[in-house]
């Protein structure tokens, strides 16, 4: 990132206007950290360590940093700031050293099938409205939701896109062929497995949103959230076996409803996650049945796609 007077492109004389930028261009947005509680926890034992020459002052570092972003701003760049909300998206990265040395496995592979006690496959989606938090679902439903590969576009796929709703058949946008040849692949094998494969909907958005035609970015009700914490909770019901289900007519599934704690161990309600609640029955059976015609819809685009994929969602879902 440099600063410099730029030149007309035609004259080559030097214009009055500075800029922030480089040789691929103007430098539109930036990301920055403002000095805070690392700084403060630095001691003279460790700053040599940590790569510093000595203790910084930390008022002092907070004020170049202000000035500094109020010079960038000052000039048309947009200013994101380094904090929880840009990081939401976060992977979480185990160590093999951290598993009970019984669990550990020799393979950066998977073991086969034969030797574990069961797998679960869970597929996220992001929906707002009359989406359940979490589903079970049957092995033709695992497979079309495989093909339906719900997900929403992030900014480094299409930033002018981002946050919408987008379709990717196993989320991966890299197969080479049929799509629904891997559909039917992905099928054959959750039969072959059926009694040791289970598989999951997860909704990683939330339910009970009222849309606003007049702009979709402001609805006239936000959507009841989980949050990070909230599927923390969730998925740490499921791998205990802790949760109650029940049977979804809407969808044909069965829904996680209560048995979720937090981590003090008190009940996590499920309750506010509920469609049936959120909505009027008319109001929630339509949304729901444009949901899932816009599904079958897609799935329609898969002609030699196992017909018992599709026929198990027609079955099975408000139409």
């Amino acid at each position: 990132m440099t600063e410099a007077t730029p030149r007309d492109a035609g004259t080559g004389t030097a214009t009055s206007r500075c800029f922030v930028g480089s040789e691929v261009g103007m430098l539109r947005r930036v990301m920055l950290h403002r000095p805070g509680l690392e700084l403060r926890r630095l001691t003279p034992s460790t700053a040599r360590e940590l790569l510093f020459d000595g203790v910084l002052w930390v008022g002092r570092a907070r004020e170049e940093h202000d000035a500094f972003a109020a010079a960038l701003s000052s000039r048309g760049v947009e200013i994101l700031y380094l904090d929880e909300d840009l990081c939401a998206n976060g992977r979480g990265i185990l160590p093999i050293k951290a598993l009970p040395r019984d669990r550990r496995h020799t393979s950066i592979d998977l073991p086969p099938l034969d030797e574990l006690d069961n797998m679960m496959v869970i597929f996220n989606t992001r929906r707002n409205t009359v989406c359940p938090i979490l589903q079970e679902l049957s092995p033709e439903q695992s497979a079309a939701y495989f093909m339906l590969g719900e997900s929403i576009e992030t900014a480094a796929g299409d930033p002018a896109k981002a946050g919408q709703s987008v379709r990717e058949v196993g989320t991966n946008p890299f197969i080479v062929g049929d799509a629904a040849e891997e559909g039917n692949i992905f099928y054959e094998y959750l039969r072959r497995y059926s009694g040791k494969v289970r598989s999951f909907l997860l909704n990683t958005g939330g339910v009970g949103e009222m849309s606003n035609p007049e702009n979709p970015l402001s609805p006239k009700r936000a959507a009841s959230r989980p949050w990070k914490n909230g599927i923390g909770y969730v998925m740490r019901a499921l791998f205990r076996d802790s949760g109650e289900w029940s049977d979804d007519p809407d969808y044909g599934t069965r829904v996680l409803n209560s048995g979720v704690t937090d981590e003090h161990g008190k009940i996590y309600d499920m309750k506010r996650f509920d469609p049936h609640r959120q909505y009027g029955t008319a109001e929630r059976e339509e949304l729901v049945k444009k949901l899932n015609r816009e599904r079958i819809d897609y799935l329609e685009r898969f002609p030699k796609l196992d017909a018992r994929i599709r026929q198990a969602i027609l079955d099975t879902h408000r139409l």
